[in-house]
């Protein structure tokens, strides 16, 4: 599946190493306990004309383990670790979208949450005190569930290159590109228009494998020894999208803003390895 993209994440692997620049890691505490929190006005989906406020609450756990971690780079499974690179097993989630509250969609069956799992390849091709350029290359299957009932829709391909600026101690300006790309199933879930769902204004549509969007995100990052807050913004388009057509395809550029805080009030006496 996916020839050139494949062909595309050995070129990367590639520059990756003939590029990458060794550093060393500060030793952090193997585990920490706290809660967060977040809220930002979102999209429904990729290319949507409508979105709402989200917000949402919950514990959160960082593990520093040699094999299972969940940091900054989110909850993965890592199988492979070196100065520069390493490769883990990566998640991702989204928010559902009920049809009812989109016109576009009115009538259609709701989007459910969406959860990602795939591998990930991580490298750090520049790392100084105050600048770092990172790039991930994750490869995920996507599943949709109501927490009733839960399926397969398809797999994504979600490069990304974040530039790192570190100020004042505490402060982080990140700079994000992010390339999108999809495989049909999972264009169907958002562009597809069959035979129950065609309308007067939504005709019958053939989602198509292909390019979805290209995000630019900055996020400014205040991070202590236990608190750490993001208010970040995301610029996505979709101009070059291979659904366009689809009536469902909506816009062609859309912002997101949101705000996040993570308290960490419990932190291990033992060191991360």
């Amino acid at each position: 599946m996916f020839p050139t993209i494949i062909v595309l994440m050995k070129f990367i692997i590639l520059v990756i190493l003939f590029f990458s620049t060794q550093y060393t890691y500060a030793q952090l505490p193997l585990y920490e306990i706290g809660m967060a929190a977040g809220a930002g006005y979102i999209s429904d989906y990729p290319a949507a004309d409508q979105g709402r406020t989200r917000a949402i609450a919950f514990p959160s756990f960082k593990y520093r383990g040699k094999l299972f971690r969940s940091d900054k780079k989110g909850t993965r499974a890592r199988f492979f670790k070196n100065e520069t690179i390493d490769v883990d097993l990566s998640f991702g989630a989204s928010f559902p979208a009920n049809s009812e509250d989109n016109k576009a969609r009115e009538g259609m069956e709701d989007l459910d949450w969406l959860g990602e799992i795939g591998p990930r390849i991580n490298a750090t091709l520049l790392e100084t005190k105050k600048h770092s350029i990172e790039l991930e290359i994750p490869f995920r299957y996507v599943f949709s569930t109501d927490f009733d009932f839960t399926k397969h829709r398809g797999y994504r391909f979600v490069p990304q290159i974040d530039y790192k600026y570190r100020f004042l101690e505490k402060y982080t300006l990140n700079l994000s590109f992010k390339y999108g790309y999809a495989n049909e199933k999972l264009n169907d879930y958002f562009y597809e228009v069959d035979g129950r769902d065609i309308t007067t204004e939504r005709p019958r549509y053939n989602a198509k494998e292909g390019h979805i969007s290209l995000d630019q995100s900055a996020f400014l990052i205040y991070e202590s020894e236990k608190i750490f807050y993001l208010f970040g913004l995301r610029f996505s388009n979709y101009a070059n999208s291979n659904n366009t057509n689809s009536p469902l395809h909506r816009v062609n550029q859309d912002t997101a803003i949101f705000f996040a805080f993570n308290y960490f009030f419990y932190q291990s006496k033992e060191k991360e390895e």
